[in-house]
């Protein structure tokens, strides 16, 4: 029974730890004919919380900004979408929004890795509690040199 139980936790254990820690990679083909990886777009182009940026200048302009990975950002004035050739109209504007988009990002990415390292420890107290694993002990040997070094004798 506790091998099953400890097949399980470590089956759980790395799915969580690949899907935190690795990105979906494609293959495709450069220009003289080499295979070469690169990571995966999803494919999908959508607006998200974690792509897309909107505020309200003094006028009472809103303006909209959704920037998906290394593509064009599209910007919106007033529900119109900007064309991309008038982009540079507006390039003080796009890097504040840049700026608080990134922002967005980074709490997102913190919140993020919070929880999974919260489900990592879970797993990790779950496997000792069931004695699956035992805890790592503090062994009492010290270096002489580090005794010496931290002036205890």
């Amino acid at each position: 029974m506790n091998k099953i139980k400890l097949n399980l936790w470590i089956a759980a254990a790395g799915v969580l730890i690949a899907h935190s820690s690795f990105s979906q990679v494609k293959k495709g083909v450069s220009a003289d004919g080499r295979e070469t990886t690169f990571s995966a777009i999803d494919g999908k182009n959508e607006e998200s919380p974690l792509n897309t940026v909107a505020s309200t200048g003094p006028d009472g302009t809103r303006f909209k900004l959704i920037q998906i990975g290394d593509l064009l950002p599209r910007l919106y004035v007033n529900g119109k979408l900007t064309p991309t050739n008038r982009l540079n109209d507006y390039a003080p504007l796009l890097d504040k929004l840049n700026h608080l988009l990134w922002a967005q990002q980074k709490k997102a990415a913190s919140q993020n890795e919070a929880r999974n390292s919260a489900q990592q420890q879970a797993i990790v107290n779950d496997l000792v509690k069931d004695g699956l694993v035992k805890k790592r002990q503090r062994c009492g040997f010290v270096p002489t040199d580090f005794r010496r070094i931290h002036g205890e004798r």
